[in-house]
């Protein structure tokens, strides 16, 4: 059963027994979460535990916004779910649609990188997929303490990789990866693992 937004309790992470730390004002974080255009109950769910969970984290740092921002990441819509794709972004405001036909293990990760290069400036880029989940007061507090650079954060699978449950890159990493000719050429197959 669902279990509604009011019945969570953050309270144990709003005041830590140490207190907050100390928040470093240049430290921003952008988290695209890849879904596809039907996922709209999805995004929905995503969206209010993520808009919870950055209340309590700017909270918890005693600043009035949050230092990440969250996306949800789609291709190209299908006809039956363009004009609903295109409302619930000018609604929400949070989707960010690639010039790219919806895939898996086809480039839309590499064109994420490409759009995160071109677009954001945030200090790391994280690649999340729709099924799993981010807390983020633990994922803030683990990047602040980390260098900057060259960084690729995650967990990983079969000791080699990090896959789409979630991982995080510096952005001097990412603009490595879309200016590398090996990297434009070899966009297709297993993503996670060929990043």
């Amino acid at each position: 059963l669902p279990v509604p937004l009011s019945h969570i309790k953050y309270d144990t992470y709003t005041k830590p027994p140490l207190g907050p730390p100390g928040v470093d004002q240049n430290l921003t974080i952008f988290i695209g979460i890849m879904t596809v255009d039907e996922k709209i109950e999805i995004r929905d769910l995503l969206r209010k535990l993520y808009t919870h969970q950055n209340d309590v984290l700017a909270r918890y740092l005693g600043v009035k916004k949050s230092p990440i921002s969250i996306r949800f990441i789609s291709g190209l819509p299908r006809d039956e779910y363009k004009d609903k794709l295109e409302e619930e972004s000018k609604i929400y405001g949070d989707i960010v649609i690639l010039n790219i036909t919806e895939n898996m293990d086809k480039g839309k990760t590499f064109e994420y990188f490409k759009w995160f290069a071109k677009n954001r400036k945030d200090n790391y880029m994280a690649k999340l997929d729709d099924d799993a989940f981010f807390h983020l007061i633990h994922f803030y507090r683990d990047l602040q303490d980390i260098p900057r650079e060259r960084v690729y954060y995650g967990d990983t699978v079969f000791d080699k990789y990090m896959a789409g449950g979630g991982y995080t890159l510096s952005r001097d990493l990412v603009i490595d990866i879309v200016g590398l000719d090996w990297a434009s050429s070899n966009v297709k197959g297993p993503e996670d693992w060929l990043v």
